[in-house]
């Protein structure tokens, strides 16, 4: 179950409201740390890296993911 970066609910009442409410949608990809992420783009793009760390900085504690879609990921080993 998935929702937006930006319009995820915040504290676990508002999350468990919108889990009622049926606001998630589901989906699927390649998950990825959201943290870890946003610690390998900031080797590519500082600024893109420093977007995240000041608009979603409460994604970026080491327990949420990121979802990316297969059709437009690559697979790196």
């Amino acid at each position: 179950m998935t929702s937006g970066v930006l319009s995820v609910p915040r504290g676990w009442w508002p999350r468990v409201a919108a889990l009622v409410r049926g606001r998630y949608g589901v989906q699927t990809g390649y998950a990825v740390n959201a943290r870890d992420a946003v610690n390998l783009l900031q080797a590519k793009d500082p600024a893109a890296a420093a977007w995240w760390r000041q608009h979603c900085a409460h994604l970026l504690e080491g327990k949420r993911w990121f979802l990316f879609p297969t059709e437009t990921s690559e697979e790196r080993l």
